[in-house]
């Protein structure tokens, strides 16, 4: 069970993301996070690929990705809206950003 799913949807997400997966991490949270429309464009900061790394699972919206970023690597786990469905249906909560 996951007890928070993040899902980036906006850019903006940059700057919020990197300290609530601190925070999350030293609550011992167990949570994910899934990346899709514009909110892919924050994959590009380094902070934020490197705060996902503490999540349980992380994963970009494949088409999302490459609209925004073309053909540059993922740094993450690149997936589709299942992804998403079947996080959403293992979440207690879900934040979106």
């Amino acid at each position: 069970m996951i007890d928070l799913l993040v899902v980036v949807a906006s850019p903006e997400a940059a700057a919020s993301l990197p300290p609530l997966a601190a925070a999350l991490g030293r609550a011992g949270a167990n949570w994910a996070c899934f990346v899709t429309g514009r909110g892919a464009r924050a994959l590009a900061r380094p902070a934020v690929a490197a705060a996902l790394g503490g999540a349980g699972q992380a994963v970009a919206c494949e088409h999302s990705w490459q609209l925004a970023m073309g053909d540059a690597p993922c740094p993450i786990e690149a997936g589709s809206q299942f992804h998403l469905s079947l996080m959403l249906g293992d979440a207690r909560r879900t934040l979106t950003l």
